[in-house]
């Protein structure tokens, strides 16, 4: 057997060999081109799926954005329509514009908050039902005595309670109730501020005579926490009083110990024991004579 016999025998076997070779190559590949078909149909699928999810849950969202405003729209309509059943019989009184009317409104209510913050700083006790007590330390008396011809004007601070009704604080006049839902204070008392930033979203027609029945209602608070103020400011009114008719200066302060207001000798054998009430114009008009007559 030659050399080149083996060689073209060798030669032979490998092309058939790549000819085996080659079919099952082919067939490879034929099959992934098919799976790789079949996974982009998959992926496409998935995508196809995944973007209607999307789509449903986009509309889901829309359509509850839509309820949730209409649901808002039915209860501000809702609103204005109790209110217009409730108010609109009412009047309409005065010139002013809604937006005066509003501006006076706050005015009221700045006003009211700047008064029951100085009042709230006398109560005492605990609240009964409606009823809130105060307190307040004043002079009130002047008390005068004679001894060894020498007369003697003293004073000294008492307390004293009053107790308010403060029911119309706690409510609103009965054609403002069941329009809105009322929040009340730590007191019990009405939050008007809130009250009136609701009412302004009512339709214009309404919110007039609304305006104008809550003003009525609270120029009556008002009167009665101008009321409760003025008493407790007496003492300071008092106080005022004893430093101008006793010629004293601002060292004479509010105190419940005895102080001596005025002491001088009197001539002649006078005697003068009593007592003035100067919160009584009469008693405050007797004492200012009584200085006069002994200082001659």
């Amino acid at each position: 057997m030659t050399m080149s016999f083996l060689v073209d025998q060798c030669y032979g076997f490998s092309k058939n060999l790549e000819g085996l070779v080659d079919p099952t190559v082919a067939a490879i590949k034929d099959d992934e081109a098919t799976v790789g078909t079949e996974a982009s149909d998959h992926d496409q699928i998935i995508d196809q799926k995944a973007a209607a999810q999307i789509q449903a849950v986009a509309r889901g969202m829309i359509v509850r954005s839509k309820t949730k405003k209409q649901t808002e729209q039915n209860a501000v309509m809702e609103t204005r329509t109790k209110a217009g059943q409730t108010i609109m019989n009412e009047e309409e009184e005065g010139n002013e514009s809604i937006e005066d009317n509003i501006g006076s409104v706050r005015e009221l209510l700045k006003k009211n908050k700047t008064t029951w913050e100085r009042c709230q700083k006398c109560l005492i006790g605990e609240k009964d039902g409606s009823t809130q007590t105060f307190i307040r330390v004043g002079f009130v008396t002047v008390h005068t005595t004679t001894e060894n011809s020498k007369i003697q004007f003293t004073s000294k601070a008492e307390k004293s309670e009053k107790s308010y009704d403060m029911h119309s604080l706690e409510v609103l006049p009965g054609k403002l109730e069941g329009i809105f839902e009322v929040q009340h204070d730590e007191f019990g008392y009405v939050n008007y501020e809130g009250f009136l930033e609701k009412s302004l979203l009512l339709h214009e027609r309404v919110l007039q005579p609304f305006l104008l029945k809550l003003k009525e209602h609270l120029e009556g608070v008002n009167t009665l926490l101008e009321e409760i103020d003025a008493w407790l400011s007496e003492p300071m009114t008092d106080l005022a009083f004893l430093r101008k008719t006793f010629e004293l200066d601002e060292t004479l302060k509010i105190t419940t110990e005895t102080t001596t207001l005025k002491e001088c000798e009197l001539e002649d054998d006078f005697q003068v024991n009593g007592s003035f009430n100067i919160q009584q114009i009469r008693d405050q008009k007797m004492l200012g004579k009584l200085l006069v007559f002994i200082s001659e």
